[in-house]
Parts: C-alpha cells; structure tokens; sequence
C-alpha cells in the first residue's frame, strides 16, 4: 500500500517552513555545499529528477 507524506507526518508539528518537496528546497545563500554522498548512496542522487514517479520530501517536525 502507497503510503502518503501526510499519514507519515501523524502527531508530528512542522516548523516553518514546513514539510515541502526537496526538489523545491534551495539552501541559503550563506550555507555551505553539502558534503558528496556516500557511494553507496549516489544510486539514490536526486532520483525524483528523473520523472514524476518518484518524490523526495524534507521538512523540520517536532514532537509536541
């Protein structure tokens, strides 16, 4: 079963600015690159880019 990003968000409170998709996320212009993945990781690399089947959520949440 398809599991949703809401339904995964259950009892959590976002901070701002709030769960989003990461292809949409752009660091601060005073933030540093990200260190490179681990190679056992780069198969996973901006996977979402490549089509719409795929999506990749961030977001801060706290438990209240």
């Amino acid at each position: 079963m398809p599991r949703t990003p809401s339904g995964e968000l259950t009892g959590l409170e976002p901070v701002e600015p709030g769960p989003g998709g990461i292809a949409n996320w752009r660091p601060g212009h005073t933030q540093p690159p990200p260190p490179p993945a681990p190679g056992e990781l780069n198969r996973y690399v901006s996977a979402s880019a490549g089509g719409k089947d795929m999506f990749e959520y961030g977001g801060v949440l706290r438990k209240p």
